[in-house]
C-alpha cells in the first residue's frame, strides 16, 4: 500500500497539508506542466500532432506511464513511491515565510535535487518531505489538467498556437485562470526591476 499510495501513510495533520498546498502551488504547478509539455512536445516533434499530443499531456501528471494491461511503459516500476512526475525533481515545494502559503520553485541550475540529498538544511531529503511534495505536485497536476479548472485542454493549445509561443508565454496564457492576478503582479514586479 505504501509503494502504491505513500499518503495513505501520512498523519492526518500532513494531509490536511497536503490538500492546502496543493491548492496553493498550482499556478506554479501549471507553468510548470506548461513549460515540460511544450518541451516535450518540441523533442518528440509532435507540435503538430493532435494525437500524439495528447498522449504526451494525458504523461505529464506520472513519473512512469501505466499501460492498459495495468503494467508500467518500459516493465519498470515507478521511481517513487505514488508515482509522481520526475519533473517534479527540479523544484523545491516550500512554505512563504512565517506559515504562509505554499510555492513550488524551481531549483537552481546545478542543484542537486532533494530526492538526491540535496536538501538545504531543514530536513529536505526526509522521506515525509519527499511523499508530501510528490503528493501537493502530483494532485495539482492532475488538477489544472482535470476538466475541473474549465480551461482547455493543454494539448489542444499547444497544437493550435504553441509553435509560436515560448513556454513562458504558453504558461502565462493557459495558466492565466489558475493564477488569477498572480501572473500580472509578476509580470509587473519584472517590469519594475
Amino acid at each position: 500500500m505504501e509503494r502504491e499510495n505513500p499518503e495513505a501513510m501520512l498523519e492526518p495533520e500532513d494531509l490536511d497539508e497536503v490538500q492546502r498546498g496543493s491548492g496553493e502551488i498550482a499556478c506554479d504547478v501549471c507553468r510548470a506542466v506548461s513549460k515540460v509539455a511544450l518541451q516535450r512536445a518540441k523533442k518528440a516533434r509532435a507540435l503538430h500532432d493532435e494525437e500524439r499530443l495528447s498522449e504526451l499531456v494525458a504523461d505529464l501528471c506520472v513519473g512512469t506511464p501505466m499501460l492498459p494491461d495495468g503494467t508500467y511503459k518500459g516493465g519498470e516500476y515507478p521511481k517513487y513511491p505514488g508515482n509522481p512526475p520526475l519533473w517534479g525533481e527540479m523544484y523545491r515545494v516550500r512554505r512563504e515565510a512565517g506559515g504562509g502559503a505554499w510555492r513550488m520553485k524551481r531549483l537552481p541550475k546545478g542543484a542537486t535535487p532533494e530526492e538526491k540529498g540535496g536538501g538545504d538544511g531543514d530536513g529536505g531529503g526526509e522521506y515525509n518531505d519527499m511523499v508530501i511534495k510528490h503528493s501537493m505536485i502530483s494532485r495539482a497536476c492532475k488538477r489544472v489538467l482535470s476538466e475541473e479548472e474549465e480551461l482547455e485542454p493543454l494539448f489542444e493549445v499547444i497544437y493550435e498556437r504553441g509553435a509560436q509561443w515560448t513556454a513562458q508565454t504558453l504558461g502565462a496564457s493557459y495558466c492565466a485562470p489558475v493564477c488569477g492576478g498572480r501572473g500580472a503582479e509578476k509580470q509587473k514586479e519584472k517590469e519594475e526591476l
